[in-house]
């Protein structure tokens, strides 16, 4: 396993290629970090603009839910908190460990600093793997509950947190 630390930064690697984790906690941004955010940014207008208006109007509303779940779960605390920003394992390689591997490194080295460890999880299929690496739902909403035009069920989303962390957390 690889293992980059920056000032604003953790990314954690395992078997090159197959699973990803990115960590972002607040902090002083690096040039890098501000060039990627611009570039990130720009590409995401870009594509908004692509959107047909509808698109926007389900981003939008996305983002309002996002930030009141947020804000209700987690509130000022999430400041102190590690996030993980991102963990993806390449499909033909998941059930092998690798992504609890970069999962347990992240809470770890949480732990390490005495912080919590949150993220967002869009897939409720991923609710047991996230229980199961010490992590607890403590805040969900729903999308595409109140849009007649939406054509697949709703999507559930959670906002996790690690258990370990909290406990280890409160008892100090």
């Amino acid at each position: 396993m690889r293992q980059n630390t920056r000032r604003s930064k953790l990314n954690l690697l395992t078997n090159v290629n197959s699973t990803y984790a990115e960590n972002s906690p607040e902090g002083r941004k690096t040039l890098s970090d501000q060039f990627f955010g611009f570039l990130t940014r720009s590409l995401f207008r870009g594509l908004q603009n692509m959107c047909t208006p509808q698109q926007r109007e389900r981003g939008k509303e996305i983002d309002s839910k996002t930030a009141d779940a947020i804000a209700e779960a987690i509130g000022d605390r999430a400041k102190e908190m590690l996030y993980i920003d991102g963990l993806a394992t390449a499909p033909a390689e998941q059930g092998r460990g690798y992504g609890g591997a970069v999962l347990d490194s992240v809470t770890k080295e949480a732990d390490a600093q005495k912080r919590m460890t949150w993220l967002i999880s869009s897939n409720i299929l991923n609710t047991g793997f996230y229980n199961s690496h010490g992590f607890a739902t403590v805040g969900t909403f729903v999308v595409g509950d109140k849009n007649p035009e939406w054509k697949e069920p709703p999507i559930i989303v959670s906002i996790a947190s690690s258990i370990l962390s909290i406990i280890s957390h409160h008892a100090s």
